[in-house]
């Protein structure tokens, strides 16, 4: 007989909410920490060389944007995280979140996420992108775990 209580699924419900606390938390967490976050994407494009075919090239770059808390919250809400869980020092996006689909009609897919890294000896992002870009390509790229 179904009394019509759903608590277990207010619980699960609940469980998979992030709320606006959570992500301030995680936020203050990291920065207290000594990381610093930056937002990478990596896109592919279609390319028809000149000898004829067709290849994929891929484009791996940071967005020169200091993320603050108020960007962070934005950034995952509409990237879909909605589990607490998913806040690590790699959080994954949809590229659609980031860069519109009708900006370039050659791209063929992509993918984005939230970095957060240590900033040692990097005075810019710039700067922090090229320290880390060999690991910030291979989670992109492949989500091959590098250190």
């Amino acid at each position: 007989m179904d009394t019509g209580n759903n608590t277990l699924s207010k619980e699960i419900k609940n469980a998979l909410t992030l709320t606006d606390k959570q992500i301030e938390d995680h936020f203050n967490h990291m920065c207290k920490a000594g990381y610093d976050p930056l937002l990478c994407m990596d896109r592919s494009f279609r390319f028809i060389p000149p000898e004829g075919g067709m290849q994929v090239r891929h484009r791996t770059q940071f967005v020169d944007r200091i993320i603050t808390i108020e960007r962070y919250k934005d950034l995952l809400k509409t990237g879909g995280v909605k589990d607490a869980t998913l806040l690590d020092d790699i959080i994954f996006l949809p590229i659609n979140t980031i860069v519109p689909e009708q900006i370039n009609p050659a791209m063929i897919g992509g993918i984005a996420a939230v970095f957060w890294l240590r900033p040692s000896g990097c005075r810019t992002l710039g700067q922090m992108y090229k320290k880390y870009e060999k690991k910030i390509t291979d989670e992109l790229r492949n989500k091959i775990i590098t250190k």
